[in-house]
């Protein structure tokens, strides 16, 4: 007799089991339930005890249930990690291996290449940066640099969240799971997270549960970086350029290293100059994509319509489907499936795992697979396989890739079918409501999110949605209190911050407005409009110092925000701060070389520090661009003639009377070039041809006298030096000059008053300059 038996037949017949108080019903279906083993030990002992006192019977009874209790949370704990298990990817750094990020063809040291960048993203880690962004093209070893950098830091925990939706529910189980770790976040592929995973409230969650977290992510450049820029902007701002690594190209010697290593054959048009090409040789891999049968090649074809999707989860028995129905108008064979995968599993273009199609974004480009590109025809055959597969993860990719493109009607029709699959689906509806409002449906738009609040009451996003609904309907105080709902949710919403600071700007309440863009600033401090806007509040206030850090601060954002580069010049200007003024200038004109205004201004600021030189470079690229600039071409020949290069100087200013004849503001100029060539007789003309125009021009009359006792006309003279001074009582010029006119005349007396007031006169601007 078994013991479970034997445990049924006193729990029936013995009394005592009664007196307990246990409903006989009670006790007999839980030992139904319990399971019996197969065999069990050796317990004639106890057997015997038991049988000999029935009082034993309670405690295994007790011992059993409490089993069955531990094994069921124990059950549940399993459970629950498993399901997490497909969420996030997570393990200690000290256990981690290149095969759990993808990288196993790439992994043994002797095949790393170093470069420039390990050293910057080393020093980056090691000041303590919560983020890091690792860009560059397909193959560049992005994930393979971030391996190397965190490899030794074995303290750390690292996650990397799956490229499939993640419910908020989920994000804090997540987080949860990772309390008080030393966490790296790796979010390998930036693009394939877009509006999949809310990762910012994944980083606020895990900023509040975990020790430390250090966000480590990667993005191909091209294609997949504008996407993020365009659907992920608020998200990308926090990887600032110093936190930004763009990986270089290998060297010909490095790739050539790194191909004897590997045991590759290497010339200089072998390989495209990345790790990645040499570590799965792909011209020999690109050989046997084409040498496979048209069944093989229409698997990596259709993988490549997924991709391009935004589908990054490769189903094989989506795929298996995508298959057949491609076989009733493509040249391959519906029931080749098998045979053709076995095909590409075994050339190593594909793996099978977990129920996936695994393969490198190498073996997708298209300078891999050459022959084909996806057309709308592929889109639509995918879309409508996906509504009868109701698959809502892979619509819901669809409807994000048609809005990417502004197909948005497309858009909304994939999105409504994700959402009639799952209503639940809180990523689908916000997008759907998202690509209504970009078809000014506002009415629809409303009801998705005011679905998603029934799905999720203190959804951050719902409230700031709403809130831009309403500030686009001019609907400010609504606008002002749905994205102050969504700041008192997620206090860190970057981007609720900066509208709420612009409605109370546009509201006239300036210093709330000023409030909420510091705020918006200290949460992101690469957020371009806030310090812009700040800065243009500052300015308009006459906070002129402020203004000026804000500006500065835009530059340092974008070097190339050719707007805040004027302003910063104008306000540096009016601030008599010349030298920054030229930086300023001469930053707008590398920006733009053929901003004629900006290389103007220069050339003006360079005559404010007596720089001729750089004054003459700069008016020169003027009149190249613009050679009717008649005040240009004056300003150049200003600057030739106190470089003195009179010559040039008088080419300009003929140009200007060329180009405006009679302008009575060049004979002045004209004369001086003249005076200083010893061509008197035109000097005077120009001279007096300046005074018939501009009668109380001091200069003309004083250069004028000074011509005339160079012809010794001392009578003339005197007459004009006596003119001026009467315009200019104190021009020591003119007094000088007087006085060894009267000299010459043998006017002793007349001579030694006007020198003493010369004297005087410079002995009082002299102590004017040293001042």
């Amino acid at each position: 007799m078994t013991l479970i038996s034997l445990l049924k037949l006193y729990l029936v017949k013995a009394p005592t089991v009664a007196s307990v108080g246990l409903p006989i019903a009670f006790v007999g279906d839980l030992l139904n339930r319990l399971p019996i083993p197969k065999q069990l030990p050796d317990l004639s002992a106890l057997l015997q005890k038991v049988v000999g006192n029935p009082y034993y019977l309670l405690p295994i009874l007790a011992i059993v249930i409490i089993g069955c209790i531990i094994a069921a949370i124990a059950g549940r704990s399993k459970a629950k990690r498993n399901r997490l298990k497909k969420d996030v990817f997570r393990t200690s750094v000290s256990k981690l291996k290149p095969e759990d990020l993808g990288i196993e063809k790439y992994k043994n040291d002797d095949h790393y290449v170093p470069r420039e960048s390990d050293e910057h993203l080393r020093r980056i880690l090691e000041g303590g940066s919560p983020k890091v962004l690792v860009i560059g093209k397909t193959g560049a070893g992005k994930t393979r640099t971030l391996y190397e950098a965190i490899k030794e830091r074995k303290d750390f925990v690292i996650a990397v969240p799956k490229h499939h939706t993640i419910t908020p529910e989920n994000s804090r189980k997540i987080a949860h799971s990772l309390r008080k770790k030393k966490v790296f976040l790796f979010l390998d592929d930036l693009d394939k997270y877009v509006k999949k995973v809310d990762i910012a409230m994944l980083i606020d969650q895990l900023e509040n549960e975990a020790g430390s977290l250090t966000v480590l992510a990667t993005c191909r450049t091209g294609d997949a970086l504008d996407l993020v820029e365009k659907l992920e902007p608020s998200f990308l701002r926090h990887f600032e350029n110093r936190i930004r690594i763009e990986l270089r190209d290998l060297a010909p010697a490095e790739e050539e290293a790194l191909a004897k290593s590997l045991d590759r054959a290497w010339s200089s048009t072998t390989y495209n100059h990345t790790p990645g090409s040499v570590a799965l040789d792909l011209p020999d891999m690109k050989t046997r994509y084409k040498n496979t049968s048209n069944d093989g090649k229409a698997i990596i074809r259709l993988l490549k319509v997924l991709r391009s999707s935004l589908v990054h989860i490769y189903d094989e028995h989506l795929v298996k489907k995508l298959f057949y129905a491609a076989s009733e108008t493509e040249s391959h064979e519906r029931g080749n499936w098998g045979k053709a995968l076995a095909e590409m599993v075994e050339s190593g273009l594909i793996a099978r795992k977990e129920g996936c199609l695994s393969v490198y974004d190498a073996y997708l480009d298209d300078d891999f697979v050459d022959d084909y590109t996806p057309s709308e025809r592929d889109y639509e055959a995918l879309e409508t396989l996906l509504i009868r597969e109701k698959d809502t993860e892979a619509l819901f990719s669809m409807g994000i890739f048609y809005s990417t493109r502004d197909q948005l009607d497309k858009s909304i029709s994939a999105l409504e079918k994700a959402v009639e699959f799952n209503p639940d689906h809180i990523g689908a509806r916000l997008c759907l409501g998202t690509a209504y409002e970009k078809k000014d449906m506002l009415e629809k738009a409303l009801t998705q999110y005011e679905e998603i609040m029934k799905i999720s009451m203190n959804n951050a996003e719902i409230h700031y949605r709403l809130g831009l609904i309403y500030y686009n309907q001019n609907m400010l105080d609504e606008a002002i209190n749905e994205f102050k709902r969504t700041t008192d949710i997620n206090p860190n919403h970057v981007e609720a911050h900066y509208n709420l600071a612009v409605a109370y700007e546009k509201k006239g309440l300036e210093d709330e407005a000023i409030a909420e863009y510091k705020e918006t600033t200290r949460l992101g401090p690469g957020h371009l409009n806030a310090h812009r806007n700040l800065a243009l509040i500052f300015n308009k206030s006459d906070m002129l110092a402020e203004a000026i850090q804000e500006f500065k601060q835009v530059t340092r954002i974008n070097p190339n925000d050719a707007e805040a580069h004027y302003i910063l010049a104008s306000a540096y200007n009016e601030n008599g701060k010349t030298q920054d003024a030229i930086h300023e200038y001469k930053e707008l004109a590398r920006i733009n070389p053929d901003d004629v205004q900006a290389h103007y201004n220069l050339g003006v600021n360079y005559f404010r520090i007596r720089n001729f030189g750089g004054a003459i470079e700069a008016f020169k690229h003027v009149v190249s661009f613009q050679p009717h600039d008649i005040k240009a071409h004056y300003n150049l020949g200003l600057a030739y003639f106190k470089k003195d290069m009179v010559e040039d100087a008088l080419k300009e200013y003929q140009e200007v009377s060329r180009l405006k004849p009679g302008d009575p503001a060049v004979y002045y100029n004209l004369a001086l070039c003249y005076e200083r060539k010893g061509m008197l007789d035109e000097a005077i003309d120009g001279f007096k041809e300046t005074i018939r125009n501009y009668p109380n021009h001091p200069d003309a009359h004083c250069n004028l006298a000074l011509t005339y006792n160079k012809k010794n006309m001392y009578d003339a003279a005197i007459a004009e030096f006596k003119e001026a001074i009467r315009i200019k009582p104190k021009d020591p010029t003119a007094h000088g000059g007087l006085a060894l006119a009267y000299h010459k005349k043998g006017l002793a007396m007349e001579a030694r008053k006007e020198f003493r007031i010369y004297e005087q006169l410079k002995a009082q601007t002299a102590k004017r300059h040293r001042r």
